[in-house]
């Protein structure tokens, strides 16, 4: 078996490994990035289905994902990057039988029938109630606390779907949401905090994007990129077999070479994290591996039912609906080139914390359900929808659960025990591109 030294060895070659990399290599480190699959970028999956666009995973980042932004200019793909199209602003939820608006302006605040007169006069209220949670609140608990159980059941559990494919219960408020978490604590309000947080925004004077963006051929435009520069630093079907300190220097035994480097960073899902990690660090390893992650199906398909489907971003389904499908984006409704003219492209998702065996139910009667519950709740003809490709996900988003920045508090001081042992993952801080990016960027800062 053959022997490699190199500074740096990554495990995993999702988004966050290849962001760790490329600014890593930036530095003029040598770094090899150690991927166990045929192919790399992770969850990142662009397909080309005819002349539709499909995003196998996530579908756009943030405006306000620096980190991204840092690797497009690096990577000369500025002229890739699209944003989102006028109208994709809008959100819809499900409530009642009706696909409803949710209200971006005042007048549409007052009129809305989201939400009953009750709540919106918690909703304008919340300024002038200053009453600070626990460190142990839970999304429901928190959110309650602010708007009362109605906006909670309907808005926030629609979101807790559409993002984490989660449970409200048990998702941890600090961790979930830590924008909104530290806006109650300075300012003993979350609408205080973000009108405070918005002015100093405008104060800036740097012109700051909008919106939420993708590249004109799928978010993988991103991931190909990175793996490109980087070539033959990349190795394919490598999988980490052990990993061991002997006088001073990592050895990671894999299945065709043994890696000898100076750092290892573990870029790696925390379920396959925490089996590298079971011999050197049990403690370590048993967190990792009790971070639970959701499973989720995700359906695409296509119609010629252009008027029916509304002008924005998607739709969100409250589980009090007593519907399966967690939420459906309108994806050419929101970036250009995703259909072609007269057809409409749709990404169902179904599935996730409280559906938990549905992953295991076939690609035909997946497919069934979502034609069902489309029928439901946006009046489609079923026989008017093309099926385009499922993909499962039996375990792909971090639910950050109670307690979540204590456990990881304590996954850090133990890994933090092996020097030059490093982690990055969406499963640290937030399950989101930017998220990711942010904490490879934050190892590779170190170095």
């Amino acid at each position: 078996m053959s022997t490699i030294t190199t500074d740096i060895a990554i495990v995993g070659s999702g988004i966050a490994g290849l962001t760790c990399a490329h600014f890593l290599s930036k530095k003029g480190k040598d770094v090899i990035v150690l991927e166990s699959k045929s192919g790399s970028g992770g969850n990142i999956q662009s397909v080309v289905n005819e002349s539709y666009l499909l995003e196998l995973g996530p579908n756009s980042f943030l405006a306000s994902s620096d980190g991204i932004w840092e690797l497009i200019d690096d990577l000369n793909l500025n002229d890739e990057v699209c944003n989102s199209k006028e109208g994709a602003q809008n959100r819809f939820i499900y409530r009642d039988g009706q696909c409803q608006k949710l209200p971006t302006s005042l007048m549409e605040f007052f009129t809305t029938k989201l939400f009953s007169f009750k709540t919106k006069l918690l909703i304008l209220s919340e300024p002038f109630r200053t009453r600070r949670g626990h460190q142990d609140d839970s999304v429901e608990t928190f959110f309650t606390r602010r708007f009362g159980k109605e906006l909670t059941n309907i808005v926030i559990s629609s979101f807790i779907s559409g993002v984490y494919a989660g449970n409200i219960a048990l998702l941890h408020a600090k961790s979930a949401f830590p924008l909104f978490w530290n806006f109650e604590q300075k300012y003993g309000s979350m609408i205080r905090g973000a009108f405070f947080h918005m002015r100093k925004l405008k104060k800036q004077k740097t012109k700051r994007r909008k919106g939420l963006w993708s590249f004109k051929r799928g978010l993988q435009s991103l991931t190909n990129a990175i793996a490109a520069k980087l070539g033959n630093k990349i190795l394919l079907n490598t999988s980490i077999k052990s990993l061991e300190k002997i006088d001073g220097k990592f050895h990671l035994g894999t299945n065709n070479q043994t890696i000898i480097c100076d750092h290892v960073v573990l870029a790696s899902p925390p379920g396959a994290s925490s089996k590298i990690l079971a011999a050197a660090l049990p403690k370590a390893s048993k967190i990792l591996a009790d971070i639970p992650l959701a499973p989720i199906a995700v359906v695409h398909l296509n119609t010629d039912q252009i008027e029916k489907i509304p002008t924005g971003f998607g739709m969100l389904i409250p589980r009090s609906e007593n519907i399966e499908t967690l939420g459906v984006l309108f994806s050419s409704k929101t970036f250009a080139e995703r259909a072609p003219n007269g057809r409409e492209l749709l990404t169902v998702f179904i599935g996730g914390m409280l559906n938990k065996d549905l992953i295991n139910k076939s690609e035909d009667e997946i497919v069934e359900i979502v034609k069902k519950e489309l029928e439901t709740v946006l009046l489609l003809d079923r026989n008017h929808l093309q099926l385009d490709r499922v993909t499962k996900w039996k375990s792909c988003i971090p639910q950050l659960i109670l307690h979540h920045d204590l456990k990881i508090k304590d996954l850090i001081e133990e890994t933090e025990t092996i020097d030059g042992l490093h982690l990055c993952g969406n499963y640290l801080t937030g399950v989101g591109l930017k998220d990711a990016v942010a904490t490879a960027a934050e190892v590779a800062k170190r170095f």
